[in-house]
């Protein structure tokens, strides 16, 4: 038998505790607050007709003489996080809508328990229904619930108003054009009132109408039946929220995030305004560039300048830096420099992905790695980049790095085949060790290096197909041009002008290609890059799938021996010989890119740092 020492018992009402509540019961001890990243009130007259719908059937399946087997009304989980250091507050994450809706239907009646004429049963009545409002602290009324969005216009409307006349005149000095969330809780306020008010046309008297409250009442604070499930550690959040998948649960580790360091920030009013401000300005800078959304750029910086882990574990790294006791300063001063630094790489991320504000091959080397070989994940070594050079007389260094980002890309991934998790270690360790020594672009060169040497990438260059065409037009285009060197004709970017033209046809003419197109590897050489060319439009049109001998020339001189780029001529050297046109065969494809790789992919993805920088 093992020591029982060393076995750690979890009591699991620690990490998340759940009850099963009438709403009389779940109001009243706590308060329930909307974290700032929470959506705000979303519900419409479609949904507070359904709740209200729920209400009256309750009411009339308990009208029945015998009490003993009640109807009860399922409202689902309201999902909290209670904090060990403030008990008394809840954190809402699921139930927002559902809890701000009943207080308002609550404080709705109380508007017409007030009406009805005798003392005892209205004061019974209003205590009742006031517990989803507010709660006594010291004697004072305090709000049960408080919304993160037009959290003021509730209170004013709901706890502070009791009766309808007076919302009414305040609804009317206030301005609602752009406020779509206080036109949302007007709304549910018109709703309700109109709803009740229905209800009680038909009863003649004070008596009946006070029946008729009674009833509504009981059947909502009695009957309707909620589970809270409290999570008592916030890391735990995640893990929960990910495998309940609760209906309109919109949660993301961004969010989670979000109300973690503003929650920190909160022990001093300076730091939280500041945090707020940050944290704003962080959203703002993210949404306006397309590469990343905001949950990609927290994990992209954080692989950056922090540590290396899965998307999936970023809360629990976000916790684990703001507890760093190894840093300076208190808490606050932690967030705050967390969210210093997240606002600065923001701006990072913005500035990379707008192409034409940097130099033409610094912008064509960026829109390269994000648009033609769409690597994500190159994005925290830049970020790193562009955070250790940003004094002007570091320029050359930043587009260094750019260029090695570009070609390491190229090398590792598009050739290379590496999966994205192995290639966001790659970057994310060069990217720590760039910032580890200070900004020095050859530690970032030896790392890329040794993951895409010389020797691997020409040999892998030697067998490569581009799959996408626009991969493939990419190729040959840098091809093209570093055999132009600026002389000639440049290729355009893959449109009506030019095509990328397959020598040996992917729907071959089966008389003219009979030779290969019986052969099964037939469909893998058509798309290897050896196989390839960029050809004016006119010239490809004209040949389509025609036999090599009239690709290579015809009378009409649309052919590759009239074409004004450098590779189609190179291709009719290489078939033509003084007995006429050798066949196009797997060897010729094999051959050809043989030769592209030993005479070019060294020289044009050279994944070395300019000699002035070394």
């Amino acid at each position: 038998m093992g020591d029982s020492r060393s076995t750690r018992m979890i009591v699991p009402d620690t990490v998340i505790g759940s009850d099963s509540l009438a709403l009389a019961q779940l109001f009243g001890q706590f308060e329930y607050i909307v974290p700032e990243y929470q959506r705000g009130y979303e519900w419409t007259d479609e949904q507070l007709e359904q709740l209200w719908k729920d209400v009256c059937k309750t009411r009339d399946a308990n009208r029945r003489e015998r009490r003993a087997d009640v109807e009860a009304h399922f409202l689902g989980a309201v999902v909290v996080i209670c904090r060990p250091d403030d008990k008394a507050r809840l954190e809402v994450v699921d139930g927002q809508q559902r809890l701000a809706s009943l207080s308002m239907l609550c404080s709705v009646m109380i508007g017409f328990v007030q009406e009805l004429e005798e003392t005892t049963q209205k004061m019974m009545l209003s205590a009742e229904l006031a517990k989803p409002l507010f709660r006594s602290m010291d004697g004072v009324p305090q709000p049960t619930v408080l919304l993160n969005k037009e959290g003021e216009f509730y209170e004013e409307s709901y706890v502070k108003r009791l009766r309808q006349e007076e919302r009414l005149e305040y609804w009317g000095q206030q301005d609602l054009g752009k406020r779509p969330t206080a036109e949302l809780l007007k709304g549910a306020g018109l709703y309700f009132h109109a709803a009740v008010a229905k209800e009680l046309a038909t009863a003649d008297g004070s008596e009946k109408r006070s029946r008729v409250l009674v009833e509504l009442q009981s059947a909502l604070m009695d009957c309707f039946i909620v589970i809270r499930l409290m999570v008592h550690r916030p890391k735990m959040a995640y893990r929960l929220f990910e495998s309940l998948n609760f209906h309109g649960l919109r949660l993301t580790q961004a969010d989670l995030v979000k109300n973690e360091v503003l929650h920190r920030a909160a022990s001093r009013q300076d730091s939280h305004d500041k945090a707020v401000a940050d944290w704003k300005a962080t959203e703002n800078s993210v949404e306006s560039q397309s590469l990343l959304d905001r949950l990609s750029f927290l994990h992209h910086y954080h692989i950056s300048a922090i540590e290396e882990l899965k998307v999936g574990e970023l809360f629990e790294g976000v916790l684990r830096h703001l507890d760093d006791g190894e840093a300076m300063g208190d808490e606050s001063d932690r967030v705050l420099r967390y969210l210093g630094d997240l606002r600065k790489h923001a701006r990072h991320l913005a500035k990379l992905s707008a192409y034409d504000d940097w130099p033409s091959d610094v912008g064509e080397w960026l829109q390269e790695i994000h648009e033609t070989l769409h690597v994500r994940f190159a994005i925290p070594l830049l970020l790193a980049a562009a955070d250790c050079f940003r004094a002007p007389e570091d320029k050359a260094k930043l587009a260094g790095i750019v260029r090695l980002t570009r070609d390491f890309c190229f090398r590792f991934v598009t050739v290379g085949g590496h999966t994205p998790e192995i290639l966001r270690r790659v970057v994310s360790r060069a990217a720590l060790e760039l910032r580890r020594s200070e900004g020095d672009p050859s530690v970032v060169e030896a790392i890329l290096l040794e993951q895409a040497p010389d020797g691997l990438f020409r040999e892998q260059f030697g067998t490569f197909s581009p799959g996408a065409q626009k991969r493939g037009f990419y190729v040959l285009d840098l091809l093209e041009r570093h055999i132009a060197k600026g002389a000639g004709t440049r290729p355009y970017s893959q449109s009506v002008r030019q095509h990328l033209e397959h020598i040996a046809p992917r729907t071959p003419d089966p008389d003219e290609w009979a030779h290969l197109v019986d052969d099964d590897r037939y469909e893998h050489y058509v798309n290897r890059l050896g196989n390839l060319l960029i050809l004016e439009s006119d010239i490809n049109q004209h040949i389509k799938n025609k036999g090599l001998g009239y690709k290579i020339s015809n009378d009409t001189e649309l052919d590759y021996a009239h074409s004004r780029l450098r590779l189609p001529p190179e291709v009719v050297s290489m078939v033509k010989t003084e007995s006429g046109i050798e066949p196009w065969s797997f060897e010729s494809i094999e051959k050809r890119q043989e030769d592209l790789a030993n005479r070019f992919a060294l020289q044009i993805w050279p994944l070395r740092l300019p000699e002035d920088l070394v």
